[in-house]
């Protein structure tokens, strides 16, 4: 399914409309969904991307545990999302 929902994204956050659909789910109600399109808008919107990251990571869970990590991999060079 992570896979499925990834490819997704890389084919969105291809076109700018894209990309605004991908940045509106930064608000959705499921925190796995926020998580997912703030991960994917950092290369276009980093203020806010990181700021649902934070958000996310201070709710806890397995789910914050990846925000974390995903923060740290964007902050240090090595987040790579076109797999």
């Amino acid at each position: 399914m992570f896979e499925e929902n990834h490819a997704i994204y890389k084919r969105l956050r291809a076109e700018r409309e894209g990309r605004s659909a991908i940045s509106r789910l930064r608000t959705d109600e499921s925190e796995a969904v926020r998580l997912l399109a703030a991960m994917h808008s950092l290369a276009w919107d980093p203020d806010a991307a990181i700021e649902t990251l934070r958000a996310i990571e201070e709710g806890g869970g397995l789910v914050g545990v990846t925000a974390e990590y995903t923060l740290r991999s964007y902050e240090s060079g090595t987040l790579d999302l076109d797999w």
